[in-house]
């Protein structure tokens, strides 16, 4: 009877152990595995961030922003927000934990000129330098931080860029168009390719424009996360080779085309865009903060993962709903919505 129940024991540890090792491995996609989080549901931290500072861009500002976007913080704290009815770049020189700031705005506006836009994909700052893409121009626009306006650059090898971000000697892309080739390019500071590479990891939504909708986030001087919008999962790249993928919180989500009738008798293909697993991202040495929104309930979520191994963490309570662009320095979160400019101190919640 002992030795029964020993047996017994045994084969149920065993069952046990394996599955959670296949629940840990995931899903494989591709030849590639994809690692599931630990967590199956969402677990908050107490409290809530600290609003410290909070610009009205309507009334606050000597030169009103009417159409906020992107939101980065440089190396010495100030905040840069483009208005994108005007393409004037706005920066917030902070005072930390007060109120105080100055305000002070540049940019040679609209048109197809050197240091003009016409529709502004991604913007990043790197050693105190300004990148902004502009598919549209078919170019990247570097500004310094003073508001110097410094050059156009133009990549060569035919590639429209789409989303940037400055490592260390190279400029990381993807491109606007998809090739069914890499995903992404280095290039030199110059604009001169350097080299393609990056297989599509998930092949089944290949031909329906999904992988246009991503982000790509530096990490360090030479890695970085690749993080489609709708499909659940991040892919930790390290010197132009993917390391590991992980999914969000929420799990692999499969993006379906249906046919619409849009007048009588005639159909039109659409993709089913339900929830966007990664909305926006920002991160700082420690953390990748995702945004993750579930369209069909109109929920929105804040979630924060190690920045090393793409393990969730917690999910934060407390920051505004429609914040759209926000940007880590530190513990501290300038994030804006529609009308305002947001400082949120992280620091409690993070300890």
């Amino acid at each position: 009877m002992k030795l029964k129940i020993k047996m017994l024991t045994l084969m149920i540890s065993c069952i046990s152990i394996a599955s959670w090792g296949g629940e840990q491995r995931g899903k494989k996609i591709n030849n590639i595995i994809v690692k599931n989080q630990k967590d199956k549901k969402r677990i908050y931290f107490r409290g809530a961030p600290k609003l410290i500072n909070k610009i009205i861009f309507e009334t606050s500002l000597d030169s009103t922003i009417y159409r906020p976007d992107f939101c980065k913080w440089d190396k010495s704290g100030n905040v840069y927000v483009m208005d994108y009815s005007t393409f004037y770049i706005h920066k917030f020189s902070l005072v930390n934990g007060t109120n105080n700031y100055t305000h002070t705005y540049f940019g040679n506006g609209k048109g197809k000129g050197p240091g003009e836009f016409v529709n502004p994909t991604d913007f990043d700052i790197y050693n105190d330098n300004i990148y902004i893409t502009d598919p549209s121009n078919g170019c990247i626009e570097k500004y310094s931080i003073k508001g110097e306006y410094l050059e156009r650059i133009t990549l060569n090898n035919n590639i429209i860029p789409q989303k940037i971000e400055m490592l260390d000697g190279k400029i990381l892309v993807t491109g606007q168009r998809y090739n069914g080739k890499e995903l992404f390019y280095f290039y030199s500071y110059d604009g001169d390719f350097i080299e393609g590479f990056g297989d599509y990891i998930d092949r089944t939504n290949l031909n329906n424009g999904v992988y246009h909708d991503h982000d790509i986030i530096r990490i360090s001087y030479n890695s970085f996360c690749y993080m489609p919008y709708y499909l659940g999962f991040m892919g930790f790249y390290r010197d132009g080779n993917l390391q590991f993928v992980r999914t969000t919180i929420d799990g692999l989500k499969e993006v379906k085309s249906v046919q619409k009738e849009v007048v009588k008798g005639l159909y039109v293909t659409k993709i089913e865009k339900d929830f966007e697993t990664a909305a926006e991202s920002t991160c700082n040495s420690e953390y990748l903060l995702l945004k993750a929104v579930d369209i069909k309930n109109d929920k929105n979520y804040f979630d924060l993962y190690d920045i090393n191994s793409l393990e969730y963490i917690k999910s934060i309570n407390g920051l505004l709903p429609d914040i759209y662009s926000f940007s880590l320095n530190g513990n501290f979160l300038a994030a804006i919505d529609n009308n305002n400019l947001y400082i949120y101190d992280l620091g409690k919640i993070l300890k």
